[in-house]
């Protein structure tokens, strides 16, 4: 950590808030400089159209100079935020195994230097050379000491260690030699190296003794010594879940069999195209769920102008999106949150698209299209994860709505014409169309939707396994579906119990976040919690009550969508008995915006002042700011974290 880290975790409580100021106003201001337009923000009036039980299509607002404003700032300020400290690319990644159970290896320290500590790091080695088990991890190596190479001191055991993360073990005497037993033979070692804290050296070492003829000899536990991080943090290393992820990643990219899946992988295997893009480290492992946060801010912008229909309600949904916690904590971290969620939202929005149009005055290529684009990402969110399975409800909710409504028309147009009571010509002649094609068209369409919604679907979540060795003797359907029964008894049956583990009603109240990570230093500390913006979480669970109130008086389209999007979203989880975490809100997330949103643009309506939203989205703006160091691992103060950021007991932040 650089000296004006130190200052500014000292004075201004976050080590990266000078970059942040600086970065974040360079862009407002090239933005505003050059992007927003110099004409007042006038919304497009609606298209006035008489009224007849028919649904027309509700024509799509072409995006002007503001939208581009918005969009562009939005992005760029919240992509600069998330990706400063993302991660290193140095760490060691060439790995050695041992040849058989009991291997040794003796290493010299050359020129009798001092060193006070053994420093290990460990992933996985490979697993298609050794069919009977699984290389990986360091669990029950032994480490010993010599003055003589003859007799040897147990220094330590290592009975616990995670996929690539370092082992530091102290060491009370310089001993000149180290001997390291493997007892069993899926143990794998990366990289080992003899440091002095002190100095912060990486000192020089020698091999003396190794397995004749080994297919991995020992010069690879030395071979990478400069990319070892002498003080390592998150940004070095893998941390949370992972150590799980980022392991099966790797595997895809080196055609390794995997050593286990409890998720679809297509968002493995985005993982894995950038890792192999940009280099298995830290920042390759997190680059794609970055990359799919930062997309996922003008797609919250597009959602929200398509049910808002005003892009300053869109501009201020988007705002809070971006200052939200749970969006920039989980795309800074390679799980497959970002790209389940970034899918999930992606349905909905190509959903609402057809939902806009119409049987009548809307070309049935073009309504497909949607549907398939639907259909398309649907398919996506299921091959990532299956929270994307709770979401596809309510896509089916929406569409059968729809459906239904459209064969109400059906019924009132016959009738009509039946008994040719017509309100004027222009209604007789929609009664014709209507009366004429739509059964053609509702039958094609609810084949074409069995393609998209279920066939679809199933083939790519079908066939993104089968670029994937998960299985010994190949990939077939039998495994297909043995793999599925295996991944629901999971986490079915899973008894685990965790410490920072929460139920569905703590989400919507942010009582109880999840810690991913700390280290502290002196007076300092770096942490990474994962929970929501308080702000917002707190005006939405009032507007859970307050837009379901609206519902009650009069009907809103749009609020409906978003009613039924966050419902679908959360509500499975009600019935979930296992051990659960404030993460399984993020799907939630975008739609609970909404519903803020849709509260604030109606007391705006009835004040006439735009007074409360101020509050709300500043005071949210605010919170983010306070709040980055235990969000994003910038260092601050133990004090910080442990006072003015404890609005909660419940909330452990160091």
């Amino acid at each position: 950590m650089v000296s004006m880290e130190f200052f500014s975790a000292e004075v201004f409580q976050n080590g990266m808030i000078i970059p942040i100021v600086i970065g974040v106003g360079l862009i407002v201001f090239c933005c505003t400089k050059w992007l927003k337009p110099k004409d007042a923000m006038v919304q497009p009036k609606p298209i006035l159209r008489k009224s007849y039980f028919i649904k027309r299509a509700i024509p799509n607002q072409k995006w002007d100079g503001w939208d581009k404003y918005f969009v562009v700032m939005f992005t760029l300020c919240y992509g600069y935020i998330s990706i400063l400290q993302l991660g290193h690319t140095k760490i060691p990644t060439t790995y050695w195994q041992p040849q058989d159970a009991g291997s040794e290896v003796i290493f010299k320290v050359e020129d009798d230097a001092i060193y006070d500590a053994i420093m290990l790091i460990g992933g996985e080695g490979d697993n298609n050379n050794n069919p009977t088990t699984y290389q990986i991890g360091m669990d029950d190596i032994e480490l010993y000491g010599s003055y003589d190479n003859t007799t040897y001191d147990l220094i330590s055991t290592i009975s616990d260690s995670a996929y690539m993360q370092y082992k530091t073990i102290a060491v009370d005497q310089p001993y000149p030699y180290i001997k390291m037993v493997v007892p069993n033979r899926n143990s794998v070692v990366n990289e080992i190296a003899l440091v002095n804290t002190t100095d912060e050296m990486v000192l020089p070492v020698s091999i003396v003794q190794d397995t004749p003829n080994a297919a991995y000899p020992a010069t690879l536990l030395i071979d990478e010594q400069d990319q070892i991080v002498i003080d390592p943090s998150w940004q070095d290393e893998s941390y949370f879940d992972e150590v799980y992820h980022v392991r099966n990643a790797v595997e895809i990219v080196n055609g390794q069999y995997m050593y286990a899946s409890v998720h679809p992988l297509l968002g493995t295997n985005i993982m894995a195209f950038f890792i192999a893009l940009l280099g298995n480290h830290p920042f390759g492992w997190r680059f794609g769920g970055w990359l799919f946060g930062v997309l996922m801010v003008p797609l919250f912008y597009a959602l929200a102008r398509s049910l808002l229909r005003n892009r300053r309600y869109a501009a201020i949904g988007t705002a809070l999106f971006c200052v939200d916690f749970m969006h920039i904590t989980t795309s800074r971290i390679a799980t497959l949150e970002p790209f389940s969620v970034f899918f999930i939202m992606g349905m909905f929005y190509f959903m609402i698209q057809y939902l806009h149009t119409s049987l009548v005055d809307t070309p049935l290529k073009k309504q497909w299209m949607y549907l398939l684009f639907c259909g398309l990402t649907m398919g996506c969110a299921w091959s990532t994860k299956w929270t994307g399975c709770y979401s596809s409800l309510g896509l089916a909710i929406l569409f059968f709505i729809h459906f239904f409504g459209l064969i109400k028309e059906y019924c009132i147009a016959r009738k009509k014409k039946n008994e040719l009571v017509y309100e004027d010509v222009i209604e007789e002649q929609w009664v014709d169309i209507v009366v004429t094609t739509y059964l053609k068209k509702l039958v094609l369409t609810i084949v074409f939707c069995v393609v998209v919604f279920v066939i679809l679907p199933i083939l790519i979540y079908f066939g993104i396994h089968i670029i994937d060795h998960i299985w010994r003797d190949g990939y077939s359907i039998s495994n297909m579906i043995d793999q599925i029964i295996y991944m629901y008894e999971y986490h079915i049956d899973l008894q685990a119990t965790h410490p920072f583990q929460s139920q569905w009603y703590q989400w919507i109240l942010d009582i109880r976040p999840i810690w991913y990570y700390i280290k502290r230093s002196n007076d300092l500390a770096s942490s990474i919690s994962c929970f929501s913006n308080p702000i917002i979480t707190w005006s939405g669970f009032i507007a859970m009550f307050y837009c379901g109130w609206l519902l009650l008086k009069q009907r809103n389209d749009g609020l409906t969508i978003t009613w039924i999007a966050l419902l679908t979203a959360l509500g499975p989880w009600m019935l979930v008995t296992r051990c659960v975490f404030s993460y399984h809100f993020y799907p939630s997330t975008p739609f609970y915006i909404l519903l803020v949103v849709y509260m604030l643009r109606d007391i705006e309506r009835k004040s006439k002042n735009t007074k409360t939203t101020s509050i709300v989205v500043w005071t949210s703006i605010i919170v983010f700011i306070l709040f980055l160091p235990a969000i994003c691992g910038f260092w601050t103060t133990q004090d910080y974290l442990n006072g003015f950021l404890s609005w909660l007991p419940s909330w452990n932040l160091n």
